[in-house]
């Protein structure tokens, strides 16, 4: 049985900016649809629409992004666009940092900190391997970057 062309994944979105990125979607391509999956393995809801996707589109949405990531309230909150290359693959992940007393697990940028020695600190009292952290500067403070590292590291 033939389904067709699998969808494109466009990113893997914070449930909290799920609303705000599914209006820039539509504003950006109004004719297109958006499908949604997920959420995945760290609650982040996956973005998805149906090829083809071209590389003008892939321009005007990573446009669209950059735009979202400087408004005044996605700012203020820390807003992080990042792509992840990982054993699962290359995908793009739009998120707000964790608060460090509200993480429970998962890769997700936790913060802020109020400098990377803490950032350190805290990665070393609450994670376990294969959990690593890499200290990252981001919108002016230290955040813990957390993923999952080399098992037989």
């Amino acid at each position: 049985m033939n389904q067709g062309p699998l969808p494109v994944d466009l990113v893997r979105v914070d449930p909290r900016l799920l609303d705000l990125v599914g209006s820039l979607f539509w504003a950006t391509f109004p004719r297109r649809r958006l499908l949604r999956t997920g959420p995945d393995a760290d609650g982040r809801v996956v973005l998805a629409v149906d090829p083809p996707w071209t590389d003008t589109d892939e321009r005007r949405w990573r446009a669209a992004l950059d735009a979202l990531l400087v408004q005044p309230s996605v700012a203020r909150a820390a807003g992080h666009l990042r792509q992840v290359e990982d054993r699962a693959g290359r995908r793009w992940e739009l998120a707000l940092p964790m608060a460090p007393e509200a993480y429970a697990a998962g890769s997700w940028l936790v913060g802020p900190f109020a400098d990377a020695a803490a950032a350190d600190a805290w990665a070393a009292a609450r994670l376990v391997r294969p959990w690593v952290h890499d200290v990252v500067d981001h919108a002016g403070a230290a955040f813990a970057d957390v993923f999952l590292g080399d098992p037989d590291a």
